[in-house]
């Protein structure tokens, strides 16, 4: 996990077609998903497959889980080539457009809250590596504990009254 403004993030790679894992490409294009494993993705290791290391198939995922619920302010999106990309994926069960490597933030504001976003490839769309992402965490409403409040109140007065 990576900790920043107290919102830990967890990155998972998944294949439907076998082992999979989260892979930080070595020359900094981003985080993808090697899914050669269990050989793996590293250069040097006979057998292994150094050009897998991104989001390039539709059976393959990225799933980024926080600590807490976070809305996603900013994503920026490299292409197989390690450019900015331009074209689609899906970004939280919807296709989404990136342009010059940046997801637009009017889009991005219109993704419901939540603990874990999961990336995927569409055929024919943009192999990508996930360059930046930043999130905002979500603050739980004092409402929400003045209703748990409210609520825990009426349990012990029906719990008076039927003593």
């Amino acid at each position: 996990g990576i900790l920043d403004g107290g919102v830990t993030l967890y990155m998972t790679g998944a294949s439907t077609s076998g082992l999979a894992d989260a892979f930080l490409d070595s020359k900094d294009a981003g985080l993808g998903v090697c899914s050669s494993l269990p050989v793996g993705c590293k250069s040097g290791i006979p057998g292994a497959v150094t050009d897998d290391d991104n989001l390039n198939r539709a059976e393959e995922s990225l799933t980024a889980r926080f600590s807490q619920i976070v809305q996603i302010t900013g994503l920026s999106i490299r292409d197989a080539n390690h450019n900015p990309a331009n074209g689609a994926f899906n970004l939280a069960g919807a296709s989404r457009s990136v342009i010059d490597g940046a997801v637009d933030p009017a889009v991005l504001a219109l993704i419901a809250p939540s603990d874990k976003f999961t990336l995927e490839h569409i055929p024919g769309g943009t192999e990508l590596y996930i360059s930046s992402l930043t999130v905002a965490p979500v603050p739980l409403p004092a409402a929400v504990w003045l209703m748990l409040g409210a609520l825990g109140g009426f349990g012990l007065l029906v719990r008076g009254k039927a003593t």
